[in-house]
């Protein structure tokens, strides 16, 4: 019996076999932030400047208003002017001051919005943290990336806060993306 497997494209290539008759192929990966973004329009950038942030201050927060869908951090880039100890928390309760950031969503041309509460810019209050996520340092005038590939998952009406936890004043830079994926 002879089976010939085909280039699925309806071109009626065949596909190759090497000499240790496995099947010749090729791939490209992206990240899942790259799909959902090209794919579902749902992809999400939220950006954060603090002028004069301070040791302990919370200065970026995130709340999922989604009824239906977790929103799924891919990466977190954090920047100071100082050297800084950077902390991610789980965050229970209502947050006060800040001020409202609006999610971007980059694929550009999309009408689709975030439902999200997402504060920064100044310190922000009035919430609990309920566990730490993450923490890394980052070097005066430097900068750090936080890749949890996938494993901070916010479900709906869940929250995180960045603390801004150890530094001297000074200018702090925030920058959040994620997607939203079936809760």
């Amino acid at each position: 019996m002879l089976f010939q497997l085909f280039d699925g494209k309806g071109r009626g290539n065949s596909a190759g076999v090497n000499k240790e008759f496995r099947v010749e192929t090729s791939s490209s990966a992206n990240s899942r932030f790259y799909y959902r973004s090209r794919d579902n329009d749902d992809g999400y950038m939220m950006n954060s400047h603090d002028a004069d942030a301070e040791a302990g201050d919370y200065i970026f927060y995130f709340k999922n208003d989604n009824a239906t869908q977790n929103f799924v951090v891919d990466r977190i880039v954090v920047g100071a002017v100082q050297s800084v100890l950077w902390k991610v928390w789980r965050a229970t309760g209502t947050a006060t001051g800040g001020t409202a950031i609006t999610p971007v969503n980059t694929k550009v041309g999309s009408g689709a919005t975030a439902s999200a509460t997402v504060l920064g810019v100044s310190a922000i209050s009035g919430f609990s943290t309920d566990g730490q996520l993450a923490s890394m340092r980052t070097s005066a005038a430097n900068h750090g990336v936080f890749i949890p590939n996938d494993s901070i998952i916010i479900p709906p009406g869940g929250a995180i806060a960045i603390e801004y936890d150890t530094g001297t004043t000074g200018i702090a830079e925030i920058m959040v993306n994620g997607f939203y994926d079936a809760a």
